[in-house]
């Protein structure tokens, strides 16, 4: 209705199915749109089991990803990684407006929050992980064996598990890796609350499964934990993590989930657990790309180049 109406100049669609929509009216309007695709979203259904990449229905959602790509006024993403992919597996598509916006964060809920140095043996080291743990894509494996590295070098380390998950899952899969639930402290928390319960983590992990269905993906925790001022151990694959611990030297990339991978991040963690620095740059990576300041920016941004094209 309101695109027949001669009041709408773009339409802002966000995920697959309203971009859908918005493709379709636009050809009967010429009312351009914006496809915010938040995610790979066929790759993760295929990722996640739910689709067969020979199926036909694969075969059509990619079939309308590429038309809703080509005929789009701008294309928003929330990773780079997710844009390489996009160029490579559509090459028509290099010349649109991709604009990269990932997951943003209030700073100002996070600003009064800054972490220590912390020792090798110090008693304060709560090794943290933050969010849906058990629904598949996060590697508990990775997660536990890590932790006792950790314990391994300084015994007084605990780990801090902020989820909604069902405990008695956790601790199962933890005491199955050889952990004791002592050393584990389990709370559910409110998005009002997360701050508060990050405020006592010195490293956060963030293992998740990696492949073409990540590529998109942008944790929210991981702008949520450096905004605290809290490094970042994750694996690469997963949308732009390693590349941003990377960039803003923020924590450690974990290679793979062997022991000898292990090892060594723990041994790289523990070095930069003693930069005095550590925590600004965590800050300033927060600032500087998860500022929901600066994603308002792009999107302004966007809409005035299609505005004027």
């Amino acid at each position: 209705y309101y695109c027949f109406s001669g009041r709408v100049s773009l339409v802002h669609s966000r995920s697959y199915v309203p971009t859908a929509v918005a493709w379709l009216c636009g050809k009967i309007t010429r009312v351009p749109y914006v496809f915010d695709m938040r995610a790979l979203w066929p790759e993760e259904l295929v990722s996640s089991g739910r689709l067969a990449s020979a199926g036909l229905l694969y075969r059509l959602i990619k079939w309308a990803e590429r038309r809703m790509l080509i005929d789009s006024a701008g294309i928003v993403s929330l990773t780079e990684a997710a844009v390489s992919y996009l160029k490579d597996q559509y090459p028509e598509t290099v010349g649109k407006r991709y604009q990269v916006i990932t997951t943003c964060v209030d700073l100002n809920r996070f600003a009064s929050i800054k972490k220590p140095t912390i020792t090798r043996a110090d008693s304060r080291l709560i090794v943290g992980a933050m969010g849906t743990l058990t629904s598949g894509w996060f590697h508990l494996d990775w997660l536990f064996r890590f932790y006792s590295e950790v314990k391994r070098r300084s015994p007084s380390a605990t780990l801090k598990l902020v989820t909604r998950d069902n405990p008695d899952r956790l601790l199962d899969a933890a005491q199955e890796c050889g952990i004791s639930s002592d050393d584990i402290e389990i709370t559910a928390s409110s998005p009002q609350d997360v701050p508060v319960h990050l405020s006592d983590m010195a490293v956060a992990l963030m293992f998740f499964k990696a492949g073409v269905g990540k590529l998109g993906s942008a944790p929210t925790r991981m702008a949520e934990v450096l905004a605290c001022g809290i490094p970042v151990v994750g694996n690469a694959g997963v949308g732009d993590m390693g590349l941003l611990i990377q960039r803003y030297d923020v924590g450690v990339v974990l290679e793979d989930g062997s022991a000898e991978a292990i090892a060594s991040a723990v041994d790289h963690l523990f070095d930069c657990l003693q930069d005095p620095d550590l925590a600004d740059r965590c800050c300033h990576a927060a600032s500087d790309y998860f500022s929901a300041d600066i994603g308002a920016a792009r999107y302004r941004d966007l809409y005035r180049l299609i505005s004027a094209a």
